[in-house]
Parts: structure tokens; sequence; C-alpha cells
């Protein structure tokens, strides 16, 4: 990937669409499979149609095999019946994805996340020190906004930790 810069205001620095750019940085660091599971996972309403894109979602590709989360039993039972249709559609949609055979697998059930605040683990208070070492560190942030922001996060971070 290059990117061209100019100082010159005149001519605007040519710089590439990023989302055009994110195929060959994913390609580069071995992140093939992650971005055909993202492309795929973005593009499956049209591959598998609107129902069946409700109850699926694509999970992994392993071996050349496409792993598919699948809502229920019932659910699996059915896209077996039309897996021959959804492995075309998944071969016209992206033919350089290479898939041989598509697989289920139940969804698994998402962490709860408790709705009650009192259920939640207790907030930790971070030593002083530790607070007074990392916004020493920090102040090398030459912007404040940027240097609040972290601060900010890192403070949240030590809270749960």
């Amino acid at each position: 990937m290059t990117l061209e810069y100019s100082n010159n205001m005149n001519n605007k620095a040519a710089l590439p669409d990023l989302a055009s750019q994110l195929e060959g940085l994913y390609g580069r660091k071995n992140w093939r499979t992650l971005w055909q599971i993202y492309t795929l996972d973005r593009n499956w309403d049209k591959i598998a149609g609107g129902e069946i894109a409700r109850q699926s979602r694509p999970a992994y590709i392993q071996n050349n095999i496409l792993w598919i989360f699948v809502s229920s039993s019932v659910w699996m039972h059915h896209l077996q019946s039309i897996k021959p249709r959804l492995l075309a559609g998944v071969r016209n949609a992206l033919p350089e994805v290479s898939v041989d055979d598509i697989r289920w697998i139940l969804q698994p059930l998402e962490p709860l996340i408790p709705d009650n605040p009192s259920r939640r683990p207790p907030e930790r208070i971070p030593d002083p020190e530790k607070i007074r070492h990392f916004e020493q560190m920090a102040s090398t942030v030459e912007n404040s906004e940027c240097r609040a922001a972290l601060c900010k996060l890192w403070r949240a971070y030590q809270k749960f930790r």
C-alpha cells in the first residue's frame, strides 16, 4: 500500500479510502480468513435470504469448511436441506473464498449483562500512587484531549480489573 503525501496546500494528498485498503492489510497480516468471514457476515442477508439470515450467521472457515452459527436444531435441520443452494450462494457471492462444504453449529449463548447495578462486581479504587505514575507517563502525550481520554480509559479499566 503506497500513500502519497504532498506538502503543497494546492495539491490534495492522494490518500486511499480506508475501506478499500482493509482487505490488503488483512491479507498481509495473514488475516485473510477473518476478512472472508467478515465479508460473508456483511453480505449474509443477500447470500442466505432474510429469514435464514435472521436465524444464522457465518462463524468461521476451517479446512475449506464454512461453519455457520444457527439459532436452533430445527433451523439446523432446515439449513441442511438447502445446503447446496447456500453453498452455491457463498461461492457465487465470494468466488475468491474456497469453501468445499458447510456445517452447522448451535449459536453460543451470549454472556448475560447484569441490568441491576447492584449485581455488578464492586468497583476497585486504584491506588493513588498508580494513578500518579500513570498520569506522569501520560503527560508525554501532547494533545490534551487525547491525554485526558487515555487517563479516563485507564481509570475505567482499573475499576473492574
